[in-house]
């Protein structure tokens, strides 16, 4: 979605997670995100929300996190929880590692179109 008047981009987006090591195969998926950029007067906010881990077809539902959120330690119970919490601290690292790029781009690109006119 787009909205010139206002100079907000929407948009859904999709990547592959997987992290090593024989334990974590069944959390091999895709992550799905929303990212948001907000542009006026040469400055930008670009929010990156709605983070949902899925797991591939094949791979046990159970290894499927759903919302990824802030917490350090969302999974308190379960046999699972040790490892459930090593793959979201994971999805949070790369998401950041994604975000910081994305950010990169927009300055870049804000430079690139100042020095233009």
């Amino acid at each position: 979605m787009e909205d010139k008047e206002t100079g907000i981009i929407t948009g859904k987006g999709l990547t592959k997670y997987h992290k090593k090591g024989l334990t974590y195969t069944c959390y091999g998926g895709q992550i799905k995100y929303v990212i948001k950029v907000q542009v006026r007067d040469g400055r930008y906010k670009v929010d990156i929300n709605n983070i949902i881990h899925d797991v591939d077809l094949g791979n046990a539902k159970s290894c499927a996190l759903g919302l990824i959120t802030d917490s350090d330690e969302r999974f308190t119970q379960g046999a699972s929880k040790k490892y459930h919490n090593a793959v979201v601290k994971d999805i949070q690292e790369k998401m950041e590692v994604y975000a910081n790029s994305t950010f990169e781009n927009i300055e870049k690109a804000i430079a690139s179109q100042e020095e233009e006119e």
